[in-house]
């Protein structure tokens, strides 16, 4: 898998390039077209202007139909989520999403075997990396995550 580094509020977007390999201006073209139809606005807008959660989710929905992944990836808000603190490179086997809940958003990245593709970050970070980044970022226990191979 090749890193992609983000633009804001894109990061579903870049953990979808990421790991189907698709070029992330085709992924961020579909998103744009979707929205378009679905809110008369880009994907940005969903984040940036406070768009209904519905209408959000349906823009989701479709990107995430359209790449051939299961769209609760990112939209399912029961699953359980772990500690940051017990992220290791065994619970990033094979490849799929992480997704972090941090007090003030969300944020998704891809995986494989214990790289993780944070579009946040300039390069891949191993697990250990990626959890000192976190650790020593935010205070410990504000940072909770969960791994999705759903798609």
């Amino acid at each position: 898998m090749k890193h992609v580094k983000q633009n804001k509020n894109e990061c579903i977007l870049a953990s979808i390039a990421v790991l189907t390999r698709t070029p992330y201006k085709a992924v961020q073209r579909y998103a744009n077209l979707v929205a378009q139809e679905l809110i008369q606005d880009n994907y940005v807008a969903i984040f940036d202007k406070g768009c209904a959660t519905h209408r959000r989710n349906d823009v989701i929905k479709n990107v995430t139909r359209y790449f051939k992944i299961k769209p609760n990836t990112f939209l399912v808000r029961e699953a359980k989520w772990s500690p940051i603190k017990n992220l290791t490179p065994g619970r990033l086997y094979g490849k799929g999403f992480l997704i972090l809940r941090y007090p003030e958003s969300e944020h998704a990245t891809a995986f494989e075997n214990g790289i993780v593709f944070d579009g946040n970050q300039k390069k891949e970070l191993t697990a250990n990396e990626f959890l000192v980044y976190n650790v020593t970022t935010r205070e410990k226990d504000s940072v909770v995550f969960r791994v999705c191979r759903n798609y």
